[in-house]
């Protein structure tokens, strides 16, 4: 066991042959990627079977390169402290799909209403089994909130679930941006903008504007990559609705990582407050 991850002692691994699975957050195989770009060391090996990703949103240009980097499909998973497992794919996964409902688990896609929408249709990820909890430690308060009848459990994520059961993540509730009266779910921008050829990493941010919030955009450039604001401005505009393209996109050598692995939107926000 090592302390901590780093690119370095996994790329050894890999060459060495001791590996056969790899698990970890989307911005671990980025920097993996990255590494291997820099070094020239390969990600592929023989023994290695299976990659997949869980814990944060992954774009599908961030899938793409990590296929063609690792030599085998990405599958993707989808749980929460509150509740783990509850939807994984063995195998790859296409765009925002998290996979099938483990066995033993039951999923809800509820409406506004209260109610269960269509097939295909979005709302709030509803699920129940046996890796849940039973409540928050001394918080009869926030178990309240998060608990629904039949013993459910509101995940706050939006999503939609088709005839087949596959279960495909839109976006975080508290994230929506309400831009000009339509709802902006980030991952849906960040998909897009993560498709472009000179982008690692991107994250978008709602900024508070006057009876309204402004999208705002932190981009990552591939190492050595030149990317402008205008050049990706121009991207957004041919993929992207009106509402949904960024009023600003801004540049970031870093993006903030916390020690799980995930982008630190706390910090780009406050980066915005600050004038960053």
């Amino acid at each position: 066991l090592v302390a901590r991850f780093t690119p370095a002692h996994l790329a050894g691994a890999l060459a060495e042959g001791r590996v056969s699975i790899v698990i970890a957050v989307p911005m671990a195989f980025q920097r993996m990627l990255e590494y291997s770009a820099k070094t020239g060391v390969s990600l592929k090996s023989a023994p290695l079977r299976m990659i997949a990703t869980a814990g944060a949103p992954l774009d599908p240009g961030l899938k793409i390169r990590t296929e063609e980097g690792f030599g085998v499909p990405l599958g993707n998973s989808y749980g929460m402290t509150e509740i783990n497992p509850i939807a994984r794919s063995e195998k790859g996964v296409m765009d925002s799909e998290v996979g099938l409902p483990q066995p033993g688990t039951d999923i809800r896609i509820v409406g506004k209403d209260g109610e269960d929408v269509s097939p295909g249709a979005e709302g709030e990820v509803w699920a129940r089994g046996p890796g849940q909890m039973n409540g928050y430690y001394r918080n009869p308060e926030a178990t309240a909130k998060t608990m629904r009848p039949d013993g459910f459990i509101a995940t706050g994520d939006i999503a939609s679930l088709d005839d087949a059961g596959m279960l495909r993540i839109v976006g975080r509730d508290k994230e929506v941006i309400i831009h000009s009266g339509f709802n902006v779910y980030p991952v849906e921008v960040e998909a897009v903008l993560g498709l472009h050829p000179g982008v690692a990493a991107a994250a978008v941010v709602g900024r508070p504007a006057e009876g309204n919030e402004d999208v705002v955009a932190f981009v990552q450039p591939h190492p050595g990559h030149t990317l402008s604001p205008s050049e990706l401005s121009a991207w957004a505009l041919e993929r992207l609705t009106p509402y949904k393209r960024p009023s600003e996109i801004r540049l970031i050598a870093q993006m903030p990582i916390g020690p799980t692995g995930k982008i630190m939107k706390v910090r780009l926000k406050e980066m915005l407050d600050d004038g960053g």
